[in-house]
């Protein structure tokens, strides 16, 4: 997304000189960290407490689910905004080779770097609904005994998404990807990732219907007791 940024008109806040109004890519990729520190509360002190006041079954697992689903769909709209983004810039005269360099003229035909909002507000909100929950989730699922490893084990899946972009971004440059292509692909990733969320999510017996350890171990008993004495009748 920083590349595509660089393919856009970084003039965010009005006129055509550039040098003036100007918002490199790293500082406009704040906007990322700002808006989950507004979501974050707003959920959590609003929408989820005006969903449990109406009866809709909006618990952690489709919290999670939704926010998985959000951060695909930022991927896929980056993707299908790339073509017009790049078209754009090489229409203004300028080179792909200098794409993440600033010359201080105005790109007169390059689109506004706000166009690249919806995806992040979209990314945001993602990760605003499925990493708080993810980590509350873990922690009161895995026990009291569990919890400092479920949380690290939850820290360690989150680093496999970086792994993953340094296994896949080398194979997608060396087959002649274009950003918009790559977008998609990153996207079809995620979306198998979330149908495999889904899937063990369907099946998963939350905590408190499970049975604990004393109560399994009474109920094998039990069992027990009721086979031998139907043998001896």
């Amino acid at each position: 997304w920083a590349n595509q940024y660089y393919l856009m008109s970084g003039a965010l806040f009005g006129g055509n000189d550039e040098t003036k109004s100007y918002v490199q890519g790293a500082m406009f990729s704040n906007i990322n960290t700002i808006l989950i520190i507004v979501l974050v509360p707003i959920l959590a002190f609003f929408v989820y407490p005006f969903c449990d006041r109406r009866g809709w079954n909006f618990g952690p697992q489709r919290r999670m689910a939704l926010g998985f689903f959000l951060v695909v769909v930022s991927f896929a709209v980056s993707a299908a905004l790339a073509p017009m983004v790049e078209n754009a810039y090489l229409d203004s005269g300028r080179l792909m080779k200098d794409s993440a360099k600033y010359d201080g003229t105005y790109c007169a035909k390059c689109y506004s770097a706000w166009l690249q909002f919806p995806q992040w507000f979209l990314l945001s909100l993602g990760e605003a609904l499925f990493s708080p929950t993810g980590v509350q989730f873990t922690y009161i699922e895995a026990g009291r005994q569990f919890r400092a490893v479920s949380t690290s084990f939850w820290l360690l899946a989150s680093s496999l998404g970086s792994i993953l972009i340094m296994i896949f971004e080398p194979i997608f440059t060396d087959a002649g990807f274009s950003s918009g292509t790559a977008g998609w692909a990153y996207s079809g990733i995620g979306l198998f990732g979330f149908f495999l969320y889904c899937l063990t999510s369907y099946y998963y017996v939350p905590r408190k219907l499970r049975p604990s350890i004393n109560e399994a171990a009474r109920l094998a008993k039990q069992a027990e007791l009721t086979m031998t004495m139907s043998r001896d009748d």
